[in-house]
């Protein structure tokens, strides 16, 4: 069983205030690294949506309008414009989705220095004989080390699922604005 991360931040001040001051600084590494790379995805899946309604908006017109085309030759024009629309729908998609694919192994290696960092600061203590300035007054050892990395390990990959879920949500979030807006719309008066 998962232990809540309120858990986490509580026995790690109560344990060591210096070793969850490492935690805390990787923490604000991954939450920073999140608001960039999750909001370069969010924006890049919008633009997707936005790029589906131009394609399909277009492909619609050309069946429509397969007749017309033909009458007056228009054929090389409408494939040159379908694949410029298309390409544009490539470009977006394939940066979304680098965004969106890159988040995870990025915040599942910052996870890791941060393991390694945590791991370095408490061997550190250890040497140096520092003392626990913790509410537990428990004496500095590496009982309280092995414990502590364990629970830094399963902060980070809790962080890291939810930014993921996030990354979901942002990818669903996108298809529905271009449906409502299309729902908003008012409907053309036959004249």
């Amino acid at each position: 069983a998962e232990l809540p991360p309120t858990f986490f931040i509580i026995c790690s001040m109560s344990t060591t205030p210096a070793t969850a001051l490492v935690v805390v600084a990787g923490v604000v590494l991954m939450l920073h690294i999140i608001k960039k790379v999750g909001g370069s995805s969010a924006k890049f899946f919008i633009q997707q949506q936005k790029a589906i309604g131009k394609t399909e908006g277009f492909v619609e017109e050309m069946m429509n309008g397969q007749k017309v085309i033909k009458v007056f030759c228009h054929e090389e024009e409408s494939e040159k414009a379908f694949d410029a629309i298309n390409d544009e729908l490539f470009h977006v998609s394939e940066t979304a989705n680098k965004y969106a694919n890159t988040l995870g192994p990025i915040l599942n290696n910052i996870g890791n220095l941060l393991y390694v960092a945590v791991a370095l600061a408490g061997s550190l203590f250890l040497i140096f004989k520092l003392p626990n300035l913790s509410i537990s007054r428990l004496p500095f050892s590496i009982s309280i080390v092995v414990p502590f990395l364990n629970m830094t390990k399963q902060f980070a990959g809790n962080i890291n699922q939810v930014s993921q879920q996030i990354n979901a949500v942002v990818m669903g979030m996108a298809g529905p604005e271009r449906i409502f807006g299309l729902l908003d719309e008012k409907p053309e008066q036959d004249e």
